[in-house]
């Protein structure tokens, strides 16, 4: 039996969009380091990997969660759909972080690549094209549904599927062009696809930051196209999710989001320490919660929400937002709390959290008003992009409840 690896290096981009070793990673029993290379130091443009947690800095930087690795390293590894297609091709499951991120490196979200050598990480498998787009959406639900599946798709579904989430997926490009493929579950209330697509479309009109979306019909059944924003230009920028940034492998529940240091008032200490233009994100940020509030969108955790980094344009910045949907459930309690009455899904919550965003009073009823004037024509958004009367009669149980 071979022994688990312990040890790996990190590879990060430089402004000129090529992999340049910027630390190495070590595990024990009960910890996991991270040091920075001296190579990296030396850069005059070398960047924290975690401004909040990792400031470049010389020596080891320790850290005692459950993986024993900081969590900005774990963004660029797969989630749940992810590992299940992970497992699905290896016969012997990795024996622990590290060897998890070895084995999916340089296809996950960002540019973090992770190495056993410390000259070069290898080379990732190209993406697929759009052309395999059915095959892939075919082979995705026979796994959904525990059945066998050709082996050549499943060489090409491991690579494609090491982005975070729960839901199937898998990355392809077009002409150059990286997209997140997200498809249906045959547990599925409503047609995810497409509510995913109509409520990122109608985020875009209430001016929210969202990337490029579209719709493809696969038979029966619908697949959502969203462009990836880590990929500009064919360079890969670097991101970490809020989750990471909050470090913290448990959650607890305030009663007041103020004293919370996992909340959207936590992300705005975030972003005004750290973000290049942070009144502009820090507004953003504002509207997503309105328009999260609205839409019944509760599970809006630390992982869906994100910071970039471009080396060739210094500066942190919100990441566009993603995985906006309407959450069907009874729950009134958004995953991160909101205001002064916690997690609380109300919009007295959003108005009390306005000081911590710098906006005033007036200034967070415009953004209120300007939000929900647009999102109460929901319906007929969605009747245009295609959802069907029985999905829109079950999201009314959701949307505007508040």
């Amino acid at each position: 039996m071979n022994s688990p690896i312990t040890e790996a290096y990190v590879f990060a981009q430089s402004p000129a969009g090529n992999p340049v070793l910027a630390g190495k990673l070590a595990i024990t029993r009960t910890s996991g380091t991270f040091a920075y290379s001296e190579q990296w130091l030396e850069e005059s443009w070398a960047y924290a990997l975690d401004p909040v947690n990792l400031k470049l800095t010389s020596g080891q930087i320790t850290t005692r969660n459950e993986n024993k690795v900081f969590p900005v390293f774990s963004d660029a590894a797969p989630d749940d759909w992810g590992t299940r297609v992970l497992l699905l091709g290896h016969t012997r499951s990795p024996a622990n972080e590290l060897e998890r991120l070895v084995a999916t490196s340089g296809h996950g979200v960002g540019c973090l690549q992770f190495s056993l050598s410390r000259t070069r990480p290898k080379s990732p498998t190209p993406a697929a094209g759009m052309e395999l787009l059915a095959d892939l959406e075919e082979a995705s639900q026979k796994i959904s549904l525990n059945q066998r599946i050709d082996p050549k798709l499943l060489e090409i579904l491991i690579p494609a599927t090491t982005m975070g989430g729960a839901r199937p997926k898998v990355t392809l490009q077009d002409n150059g062009v990286h997209y997140l493929a997200k498809f249906s579950k045959p547990a599925d209330l409503v047609n995810m696809p497409m509510v995913e697509f109509a409520t990122l479309q109608l985020a875009r009109l209430c001016k929210i930051d969202v990337p490029n979306v579209s719709l493809r019909r696969i038979g029966e059944r619908d697949v959502f196209l969203i462009e990836r924003f880590d990929r500009v230009n064919n360079q890969q920028l670097h991101y970490i999710s809020i989750h990471s940034l909050f470090n913290r492998d448990r959650i607890r529940i305030f009663d007041n989001a103020f004293n919370d240091p996992c909340s959207y008032v936590a992300i705005g200490k975030i972003l005004r320490s750290h973000a290049r233009d942070w009144s502009a994100d820090i507004e953003q940020l504002y509207r997503r919660i309105v328009f999260n509030v609205i839409m019944g969108n509760i599970d809006d955790h630390g992982r869906n929400h994100g910071c970039l980094y471009n080396p060739a344009n210094p500066g942190w910045r919100l990441s566009p937002a993603f995985d906006i949907v309407p959450t069907i459930s009874q729950n009134r309690e958004h995953a991160l709390g909101i205001g002064a009455e916690g997690r609380r899904r109300s919009m007295s919550n959003v108005k009390s959290a306005a000081v911590a965003f710098g906006l005033s009073s007036g200034q967070a009823s415009s953004i209120i008003k300007e939000i929900s004037h647009i999102a109460s024509e929901w319906r007929d958004h969605f009747r245009q992009a295609g959802v069907s009367p029985l999905d829109i009669t079950l999201l009314e149980e959701v949307i505007e409840k508040i």
